[in-house]
């Protein structure tokens, strides 16, 4: 029996559900408000059902209130509702999960628990901070939950699509279940953020916005960007199935990697520069008062920056890639573009890179693979001949440039120097240096710059 349940979620599922909702029913049926409640849910039940009348958001949303209330009065009565409210979101989870992206891999597997992880982190130290009221603890914990599973099916989709597009087996359908997936998470946060901010909120709650928003503002911009990058990803590989159905060779689109790496980029500072203010802002509500969640704090502000500076740095080394690529290989000739296919996405070429043991690919290419390879150890793809990534030494005109240059700054440093001297050995009193000192100066500086 034991190996059965193990293998059928969704009946574990039901079972724990079943019996939520029975203790649940039994703890309301106990007191006179619950009984009440559950008097006046059933009412609402029928007028819904039978369709003579639409049901009143508002007024459900009040039952729902009171219900939870009147659960609440117990220790028993929370923890299954607590219970109930669980298996309710384990099966929408299991459901979006069996429509959406079906058996999970080992790699989205650890990738989906590193991200739970790091949401729980947050929101523990969220709460620490600003623990909710008991009125509001069922809204925080709906909210959070919510956001959980958007945090987590974001991540998946991207996981999931960047599975597909590397697969040449995958089906129109796998592609659309994805896309569809990231749109209506996008969608739905989107709307809420909406409905958030055109409720009206007054000055005072600019605070409380915030604390509510961050994850919203978080998951839209996640969803944003996976979206933008699969759907890049998805239209060039359209194009090129198509053209190759009409018997056309199609080079790859050589601005796919710039744009998608832009997007990156963008999407990474913005995360990371979201998550440094949310931490700031629960560190400002807390105030410096020297406990241990101002450790946590302080750790974690620590942790992003570091990760932003490592980023920039990482920007800034793939700004001199692509400047040491653009001038330290020479362009591939007719003769090699004609000679055979790009080595690396073996798609033909009209224009590309000669390397110097004679390979020829798209810079494309060429830049993705030196930004997989450490500083200092760039070698070809195909044969692993080393490659001097040094850009070549300037023309003579930049030469006389830079040395013209570095004269005026050595003969300016050298007069600095100079009249300091000079104040330290003038005696006192004296106003101006003797004028022979004064010559044997300009006529050293003369003598320097005629080099």
């Amino acid at each position: 029996m034991t190996p059965l349940l193990a293998q059928q979620p969704w009946l574990v599922l039901a079972l724990h559900t079943l019996f939520s909702a029975g203790g649940l029913f039994c703890q309301l049926q106990d007191s006179k408000e619950g009984r009440a409640s559950l008097k006046e849910a059933e009412k609402l039940w029928e007028l819904g059902w039978s369709g003579g009348a639409d049901v009143d958001l508002d007024d459900a949303r009040r039952l729902g209130g009171e219900v939870l209330e009147a659960a609440s009065r117990t220790q028993l009565g929370t923890f299954f509702a607590a219970s109930l409210a669980a298996g309710c979101a384990a099966g929408v989870t299991l459901a979006t999960k069996a429509l959406f992206l079906g058996q999970l891999s080992e790699i989205e597997t650890s990738r989906l628990a590193e991200r739970l992880l790091k949401f729980a982190m947050l929101k523990v130290v969220a709460l620490a901070v600003c623990a909710p009221t008991h009125a509001g603890l069922w809204r925080w914990l709906a909210w959070t939950v919510v956001m959980g599973q958007a945090w987590m099916f974001v991540k998946l989709a991207s996981l999931r699509g960047d599975a597909l597009l590397c697969s040449p087996r995958a089906t129109p359908g796998q592609h659309l279940r994805i896309l569809a997936l990231l749109g209506g998470i996008l969608a739905q946060d989107v709307s809420w953020i909406a409905g958030y901010i055109g409720s009206g909120m007054s000055a005072g709650s600019l605070s409380h916005a915030s604390l509510w928003l961050f994850d919203a503002a978080f998951v839209a911009v996640d969803a944003s960007y996976s979206l933008a990058k699969y759907a890049v990803h998805a239209l060039d590989h359209w194009q090129a199935a198509q053209a190759e159905a009409r018997g056309e060779e199609r080079e790859p689109w050589e601005g796919r990697s710039a744009l998608v790496y832009w997007l990156e980029l963008a999407a990474d500072l913005t995360l990371q520069g979201l998550m440094l203010a949310h931490y700031l802002h629960l560190w400002w509500l807390h105030g410096l008062q020297l406990q241990l969640i101002d450790g946590v704090l302080l750790l974690d502000v620590r942790h992003t920056l570091g990760v932003l500076r490592r980023r920039l740095a990482q920007h800034t080394a793939y700004r001199r890639l692509q400047h040491r690529l653009r001038h330290a290989f020479p362009d591939a000739t007719a003769a090699q573009l004609e000679a055979g296919p790009c080595c690396i996405c073996l798609c033909s070429m009209k224009a590309g890179k000669q390397l110097p043991c004679s390979h020829a690919m798209h810079s494309s290419c060429l830049a993705a693979w030196l930004q997989q390879s450490r500083a200092g150890s760039f070698t070809c793809p195909l044969c692993r001949a080393s490659l001097d990534m040094q850009p070549p030494p300037p023309k003579p005109a930049e030469r006389s440039r830079w040395l013209e240059a570095g004269i005026h700054h050595l003969e300016a440093g050298l007069q600095r120097l100079g009249d300091g001297i000079e104040r330290l050995v003038a005696p006192a009193g004296a106003n101006a240096a003797p004028a022979g000192r004064l010559e044997a100066a300009q006529a050293a500086a003369a003598s320097m710059s005629g080099f």
